[in-house]
């Protein structure tokens, strides 16, 4: 799956709304998959992941920035 695939499963362009069985063969991913793999992304690198969804427009930058504030602090830079 490609970064770039995760927006849609916040906003779907069409729900699929009907009684049709799902297929039980499909080798795609459902959103347990895609939210599962999301969790252990945030996990393991919670700094990018905010600011690639603040990117994306999914979540507010100002979870991204005070992200990227306190690792600036963290570096010890006497200019800051």
């Amino acid at each position: 799956m490609n970064l770039e695939a995760l927006p849609k499963y916040y906003s779907p362009k069409s729900p699929k709304l009907s009684d049709d069985a799902p297929a039980t063969g499909s080798g795609g991913l459902t959103i347990t998959d895609v939210m599962a793999a999301q969790g252990m992304v945030q996990s393991k690198a919670p700094l990018g992941f905010a600011l690639f969804l603040a990117k994306v427009g999914v979540q507010d930058p100002q979870f991204a920035i005070e992200g990227l504030l306190n690792y600036a602090m963290a570096l010890d830079n006497p200019t800051l």
